[in-house]
C-alpha cells in the first residue's frame, strides 16, 4: 500500500507472517496486527498513531 497525500487509518488482522506494510514518503509502516493511522502532511512529515 502506497499513502501519496492525506491520512488513512488501517485496522490489520494478526499474521505475523503477512505483515501489512504502508509506504509513505521515505518511510514504510510495517503492522502484524493493530489498528492505527498514518498521516502524510504537505511538509512531507509522517505521523503514524496507533489507536
Amino acid at each position: 500500500m502506497k499513502l501519496e497525500a492525506g491520512e488513512a487509518h488501517f485496522a490489520v488482522a494478526p499474521d505475523a507472517a503477512r505483515p501489512f506494510v504502508v509506504r509513505v514518503g521515505g518511510v514504510a509502516v510495517r503492522a502484524v496486527g493493530t489498528a492505527f493511522n498514518v498521516r502524510y502532511a504537505a511538509d512531507g512529515a509522517v505521523e503514524v498513531t496507533v489507536i
